[in-house]
């Protein structure tokens, strides 16, 4: 009994640390926006935002980043490692098999 719950401990851990949060964007009277589900929210430049979501793909959890828009529209997917604020309009991005 005492490894099955130990066992059930682990596994919750496990998929609460694999897991995204629901962040609320609000506007400067305090309603609410919009909500996204994602690992972080980062600050918007440019009118985008980054975000880091964790998506199963294969039976693997992977990680990755991407921007939404101010209707927290994702208007570039989560596929890269690596990326930057916009700024005039374009932003740093990397993925680790790029070479670069």
């Amino acid at each position: 009994m005492k490894l099955l719950l130990t066992s059930t401990i682990l596994l919750c851990s496990f998929f609460s640390s694999a897991a995204n949060k629901t962040f609320q964007a609000i506007d400067t009277s305090g309603n609410i926006l919009f909500e996204i589900e994602a690992e972080y929210v980062y600050e918007f430049s440019d009118g985008m935002a980054r975000i880091q979501q964790i998506n199963l793909v294969n039976n693997k959890w992977v990680r990755g980043k991407g921007y939404i828009n101010t209707k927290g529209q994702v208007v570039i997917p989560c596929t890269y490692d690596k990326a930057k604020d916009f700024i005039d309009g374009r932003a740093w991005v990397k993925n680790k098999d790029s070479g670069f």
